[in-house]
């Protein structure tokens, strides 16, 4: 028993003077290293906006918001409207093709969303002083594209709804909303739960907010501009054959 106690102590002895002595040299060590002036220096930066100014992740955010509210909420109302007031009976009656029906009704909020596109442009630049890092012109050929987007969204809820308040409730739940909460706007979809970042990429808004904001902040990162375009090209012509069927020349 003696013995085993003995032990005990003698052990106990043994490590704490290998903990003593290690504590000692760590700390010796580390204070020859910090007297080194110049030969490690630590910064931690964040990539592409290393000042984290929160202006250059809303603005772009905002200018979708923007081109969704002039496409999806305005022109949700314009085939509604002619079933509502019934004139649409003369346009079924009038030697109009479909073709030139649908190119009327969105037209004119077309050149509309271009316009708000080149103000927002303008202000993210020169008032916002958010940096465009990649091509101007394929911001432009990205946004006009996510407008015929949002324009053949509206087109078909209003074909498909023939009311004006449940066409603009329908748009409001389906664009704005998406595009508020879960396109990367406001809640940085990394950080989101797993089901809301899976959802997320329903929604065009999602991959034209990613492709604007690689575009300002980033540059022209080649896989990732492609991607965005090609899957908002799907949702244009999903959205547009869907909006087509629904404005037929008959009353049914």
């Amino acid at each position: 028993l003696i013995a085993r106690v003995s032990e005990q102590y003698l052990l106990a002895t043994i490590n704490d003077w290998r903990a003593n002595s290690l504590a000692q040299r760590v700390a010796k060590y580390s204070l020859e290293i910090a007297s080194w002036p110049g030969l490690i220096e630590l910064r931690a930066r964040l990539w592409y906006n290393p000042e984290i100014k929160s202006r250059y992740f809303l603005a772009p955010g905002v200018t979708a918001l923007i081109i969704t509210l002039t496409g999806a909420m305005l022109t949700s109302l314009v085939v509604a409207r002619e079933w509502e007031r019934g004139t649409l009976e003369l346009l079924m009656a009038s030697p109009a093709l479909r073709s030139e029906i649908v190119i009327s009704k969105t037209l004119s909020y077309f050149a509309l969303g271009l316009v708000g596109l080149c103000l927002c442009l303008l202000a993210n630049r020169l008032v916002f002083g958010v940096p465009i890092r990649g091509s101007a012109s394929l911001i432009l050929i990205g946004s006009a594209l996510y407008l015929w987007v949002s324009l053949a969204i509206g087109l078909y809820l209003s074909a498909l709804t023939r009311n004006q308040y449940l066409a603009s409730q329908l748009a409001l739940i389906l664009s704005f909303l998406p595009t508020v909460m879960l396109s990367g706007f406001i809640f940085d979809l990394k950080c989101a739960p797993e089901a809301a970042y899976y959802v997320s990429w329903l929604f065009p808004a999602t991959w034209y907010l990613d492709m604007l904001q690689t575009l300002f902040l980033v540059g022209n990162v080649g896989f990732l501009i492609a991607r965005d375009l090609a899957i908002l090209l799907l949702f244009g012509l999903g959205f547009m054959i869907m909006g087509w069927k629904k404005i037929t020349k008959s009353l049914d």
